[in-house]
C-alpha cells in the first residue's frame, strides 16, 4: 500500500475511539468532534467509491467542506468565551454566505471548491488563534500537553495551516516550474493529514479520561 494509502486509512483510528468512548464522553465539544471524525470517514468511502466509477464527485467536497467547517466552528463556540464566541458566530455566518455566493457564482457543483476551501481554511486558523489568545490570556492550565483543547487546537493549526501552504504555493510550483513535484506535493499533505488524525485520536483519549 502506498503513503497516500496509509493517509487515508489513518482516520479508522480516532474513529474507531470516537465511536468506542462516544457514551461516556460528557465533555460536548469531543462528541461534535466524534461526529465530525464519523463524517469524515464516511466522506472518504463515499468519495473514493464515487471516483472509482468514474462520476464526479466533487459535489462531495463542496458539502465536506461546510460540514467539516460547520462543525469545527460549534466546537470552538463551545471552547470560546467573551467576544471569540461571538466573533466564531459572525465568522460562520459569513462563511456560509461566501459558500452560497461563490457556488452561484464561482465554483459549480461539478467543480472543486478551492475558493471555499481558501475563506474556511483562514477562518479555522482564525479560531485557533483566538483559542491560544483565551488560553494565554486566562493562564489556567499548567501543563500543556495535558490539555486536549491544546492538542486539538495545534493539530488544527499545523494541519490547516500546512494544506493552506501547500494549496496556495504548491499549485503554483507544479504547474507552472516542475509537475513532477506533483507526487511530493500529496505526500506532504498526507503527512499533514496522518498528524491530524493522531491529534484527534489522542484528543478523543484525553477528553474521555478528563470527563470520569
Amino acid at each position: 500500500m502506498s503513503y497516500d494509502g496509509y493517509s487515508a486509512l489513518s482516520i479508522c483510528v480516532p474513529t474507531i475511539i470516537g465511536i468506542a468512548v462516544f457514551t461516556r464522553q460528557k465533555i460536548r465539544a469531543f462528541k461534535k468532534l466524534s461526529v465530525l471524525i464519523f463524517f469524515t470517514f464516511i466522506f472518504q468511502i463515499i468519495a473514493f467509491s464515487i471516483g472509482l466509477s468514474g462520476t464526479n464527485n466533487m459535489w462531495l467536497f463542496h458539502l465536506h467542506t461546510w460540514v467539516e467547517t460547520t462543525l469545527l466552528s460549534f466546537i470552538f463556540i463551545e471552547i470560546l468565551t467573551s467576544w471569540r464566541k461571538r466573533m466564531t458566530q459572525i465568522l460562520i455566518i459569513s462563511f456560509f454566505i461566501f459558500s452560497i455566493i461563490n457556488i452561484a457564482q464561482l465554483e459549480s457543483l461539478l467543480e472543486f471548491n478551492s475558493n471555499q476551501r481558501y475563506i474556511a481554511g483562514v477562518g479555522i486558523i482564525i479560531w485557533i488563534l483566538m483559542f491560544y489568545f483565551q488560553l494565554f490570556q486566562e493562564a489556567k492550565i499548567e501543563r500543556l500537553e495535558h490539555s486536549p483543547y491544546f492538542i486539538l487546537n495545534s493539530s488544527l493549526l499545523i494541519y490547516f495551516t500546512g494544506t493552506l501552504f501547500l494549496f496556495i504555493f504548491g499549485k503554483y510550483v507544479i504547474t507552472e516550474h516542475n509537475p513532477e513535484q506533483v507526487t511530493d506535493y500529496w505526500h506532504l499533505h498526507s503527512t499533514f493529514n496522518i498528524l491530524l488524525n493522531i491529534g484527534y485520536t489522542f484528543t478523543l483519549w484525553m477528553g474521555v479520561k478528563k470527563s470520569t
